[in-house]
């Protein structure tokens, strides 16, 4: 009888053996391409571990990489044992797990955004090489790990279980995937494009930082929520545009903090302080690194310059942009009654989606899987939830009221935003912060826009929202705002239409205008709230060719500060500058010929100072030009050619200058052309 009764409480016992689960945990790196090596620290139990019966006999544990849209890759079974933290002030030095297995990533897991057991974020890279992906899509990690409270802070003192907020934190620390009710805000453009045939290459935040991760690339897109952007970062974004390349911001309350990492690379630092006098590296000295709000004047980096539209300017208490309906009803300041917020009741609630104002746009027709995409009229709108929208400068009169068109609608202020052409396709509108508070400041416009810096440049699309991407619009779900007195509704049907429509027409380059004409003039100057985003040189001329504007690695302003204006005449031969002169703190007009002075508008030097390499870019106006480039020392004496009589056509040009074995030192960096010598002073440290 005591055999049999052991035989029987050891069956029991196998029969409630369960294997350990995954609790969190982290990776070492943001991103891997196929090659490079994962570790995994990560934190398990058996998935009940409070019953008595139920013993982890040290079974292995299956792990597969769970891709949003259910499908899964088995990568291997390992051990998993309990974890827990073991580093003081988590949030900033990491967990400190044990690491528990390494997997190398084999060349047929295709790019995108895995989950290991539906809990680890891991992300795959494509291919960068020239022949590679066709398009890069930026994954907001940043955003991810600025919000998440693992360890006791995020970055936010709302999210912060400690009542504090970070001003530090780490990537080793289990990531919470920023979500609206549970869900992610890019899960439904993530879900959609790993099924389509499209050549793409999923990077991380932190990729942004090196150029070579989206140099081959032909379209860039931006997705969800993309709130933290570094720099070097915004640079390489706009080097992609500016050097004929195309880029697409499905994302809301976009570039909106400075941030930098870690020279480890395994901590994200944003003070949300323009003092930032923090001693943690010596990047906090350079005073446009500093973290704060890239709105801040102190940044000298316009996003409206970039993206064509921005959050918010919390130096002077407005903003561009505002929330959309994720706030919810709440009252009424002057009545006290609640308004839904996507009500469109009240003058600055949003309409929840955009007004559209050009249904003719490229944008919005094509077909979709075989079907032709539904037309629109002036006036329907293009419905889908957004938690944050980024606004643009619309026209206004002196005294700062908005100028309508015949329905009724708001104005795009192209020569505010200083672009060489540009169509707002539709729009939304809010209040800044809040459209709650139907007493807030005025009402904000947030566009679907697209446009062109110069005829050079790349396009750029920009929707302007940060649930474009969610599974609320383009995953099709039904939307229930988080306060039950406001009614659920459900997206647009062709918003995965126009998504994959917008990618086509850019990919194919054929024509995204409704109004296809190349314009003949433009102007270029403040609105009346002295906002513009154009780019100025470090000496205060305008960056100005016959065919717009051309980005140099300069500074941008968007505030009635220095602001520079310039425009040029129909037959763009001539032009008209106002001038600022920041060391005599004065102003002056100049006019000219544009031909005569094109040169000196349109030679840039960036990084200056530099350690090891530099980049020197220029536009050139005539069909055919003989170029020279030499690096020459104080003492006159040639220490470096570049170019040699080389023959370039009209256009703009870039070479990139090697330090190689040239001491510190003061230098002069000569451009001999056919129309004379420009010579720009460059700094070797």
């Amino acid at each position: 009888m005591k055999k049999i009764f052991l035989s029987i409480i050891f069956l029991f016992v196998l029969n409630y053996t369960v294997k350990a689960q995954v609790i969190d945990g982290y990776t070492d790196k943001q991103s891997y391409s196929a090659g490079e090596t994962v570790s995994f620290f990560i934190n398990g139990t058996p998935n009940d571990y409070n019953c008595g019966l139920c013993f982890d006999v040290s079974s292995n544990t299956d792990f597969s990489l769970f891709a949003l849209d259910g499908s899964s890759t088995f990568i291997g079974s390992h051990p998993l044992n309990f974890q827990s933290s073991t580093n003081s002030n988590a949030w900033e030095n990491g967990f400190g797990y044990t690491a528990t297995f390494t997997w190398t990533v084999p060349s047929t897991v295709k790019s995108g955004y895995y989950l290991l057991n539906n809990v680890i974020p891991v992300i795959i890279k494509g291919d960068k090489n020239i022949g590679g992906a066709d398009i890069v899509i930026v994954y907001p990690t940043n955003t991810d790990n600025a919000y998440t409270n693992s360890g006791g802070k995020c970055l936010y003192p709302d999210c912060s279980s400690l009542g504090q907020q970070a001003t530090t934190v780490s990537f080793h620390r289990p990531v919470e995937r920023i979500n609206y009710e549970g869900a992610n805000f890019s899960d439904g453009f993530l879900s959609w494009i790993k099924n389509t045939n499209y050549k793409i290459n999923v990077i991380a935040d932190m990729d942004m930082d090196d150029w070579s991760e989206i140099e081959h690339a032909k379209l860039l897109i931006v997705i969800g929520h993309s709130e933290y952007w570094t720099r070097q970062a915004r640079l390489n974004f706009d080097r992609f545009v500016d050097n004929g390349k195309d880029a697409m911001v499905l994302s809301g309350n976009t570039m909106w903090w400075q941030v930098r990492y870690s020279s480890d690379k395994s901590q994200m630092i944003c003070y949300k302080n323009a003092g930032d006098v923090n001693p943690d590296t010596d990047e906090a000295n350079d005073i446009l690194l500093r973290t704060t709000e890239w709105t801040h004047p102190i940044l000298k980096y316009s996003v409206l310059g970039s993206i064509g539209a921005d959050w918010g300017d919390p130096n002077t208490g407005k903003g561009h942009g505002g929330y959309g309906i994720e706030g919810t009803a709440q009252p009424n300041t002057i009545t006290g009654a609640f308004v839904c917020n996507y009500s469109g009741n009240a003058n600055g609630i949003p309409n929840n989606g955009h007004i559209i104002l050009l249904p003719n746009s490229p944008l919005l027709n094509g077909s979709w899987e075989g079907n032709t995409i539904a037309p629109f009229s002036v006036g329907d709108i293009l419905h889908f939830p957004t938690g944050e929208y980024d606004g643009t400068l619309i026209k206004r009169d002196a005294n700062g009221n908005e100028i309508f068109d015949a329905n009724g609608n708001p104005i795009l202020d192209v020569a505010a935003l200083g672009f060489y052409k540009a169509e707002m396709i539709g729009y939304d509108k809010t209040k800044y912060p809040s459209p709650s508070v139907v007493s807030a400041g005025e009402t904000n416009y947030c566009p679907f826009i697209a446009f062109q810096k110069n005829c050079y440049s790349g396009k750029v699309i920009n929707v302007s929202s940060n649930m474009w991407c969610s599974p609320w619009a383009m995953g099709g779900q039904q939307f229930q705002d988080n306060d039950n007195s406001c009614s659920s509704f459900l997206p647009d049907t062709r918003l995965t239409a126009i998504t994959q429509n917008m990618i086509d027409l850019l990919l194919q380059q054929q024509n995204i205008w409704a109004d296809p004409t190349p314009p003949t003039s433009f102007d270029i100057k403040p609105n009346v709230n002295g906002a513009v985003s154009y780019q100025a040189c470090v000496d205060h001329a305008i960056n100005i060719t016959p065919c717009g504007l051309i980005s140099g690695y300069n500074y941008k302003v968007d505030r009635n500060d220095k602001v520079l204006s310039m425009s040029i005449d129909n037959n763009c031969n001539t032009y008209t500058a106002l001038k600022y002169n920041i060391s005599q703190n004065n102003s002056n007009i100049e006019q000219g010929n544009i031909y005569d002075t094109i040169i000196q508008f349109n030679v840039s030097v960036f990084p200056n100072p530099f350690e090891e390499k530099t980049e020197l870019r220029f536009y050139l106006s005539d069909a055919e030009t003989n170029v020279q480039i030499a690096l020459y020392n104080m003492m006159g004496q040639q220490v470096k050619e570049i170019a040699n009589n080389q023959t370039l056509t009209e256009g703009i040009h870039q070479y990139d200058i090697a330090r190689e074995n040239l001491p510190s030192g003061i230098y002069q960096l000569q451009l001999k052309t056919n129309n004379g010598i420009i010579n720009k002073q460059v700094v070797i440290q």
